[in-house]
């Protein structure tokens, strides 16, 4: 056997030179099995390049979240803060900003415009947990990155519905 590179294609050779294949079952199914090999591998590695991980309930989801004047420019926040959660976990179902985050992949990006008065409204039960917007603007913009994505054990899920319930471990 041998392979002869073309450009993008590479020409498959199962047969030895001179040999009388006509009658020869063995050598086309050999060189049938060593294409559909072939086809079968790039096949599976264009699927894993393609298969990303997306949000979806109860995955633990670790964000960069950056806030800023405008929306090219985060400039109220010194360095992109970190905010951990698992999604999905609202009593009243999903808040708008999960909405928005809904379907996201590892390093994709969204910015939201956000008014200081709906913040509680936009996040629902997870403004309990997000870290310190900067105190002398009305609106902002908020930067969100994906970072990552991780599965989820039974406890962290019953702490973390302890801390959007807003008991902080004293009563559970």
């Amino acid at each position: 056997m041998s392979f002869r590179p073309k450009g993008e294609i590479f020409y498959f050779r199962a047969v030895p030179k001179g040999a009388n294949i006509l009658g020869s079952n063995e050598y086309k199914y050999k060189a049938f099995w060593a294409l559909s090999q072939a086809q079968n591998n790039v096949f599976e590695a264009l699927m894993m390049r393609e298969k990303k991980e997306k949000i979806r309930h109860l995955k633990k989801v670790h964000l960069s979240l950056e806030t800023g004047k405008y929306r090219d420019l985060m400039d109220l926040t010194p360095e992109p803060l970190r905010f951990d959660f698992i999604f999905g976990l609202g009593v009243e179902g999903l808040s708008p900003f999960e909405f928005e985050l809904a379907e996201k992949e590892v390093g994709e990006t969204i910015t939201l415009s956000i008014q200081r008065d709906q913040i509680p409204e936009t996040f629902g039960h997870l403004t309990n947990l997000l870290p310190a917007f900067p105190g002398d603007v009305k609106s902002f913009y908020l930067k969100v990155r994906v970072l990552e994505l991780s599965e989820v054990d039974q406890r962290e899920v019953i702490k973390s519905m302890a801390n959007t319930a807003g008991c902080h471990d004293h009563c559970c």
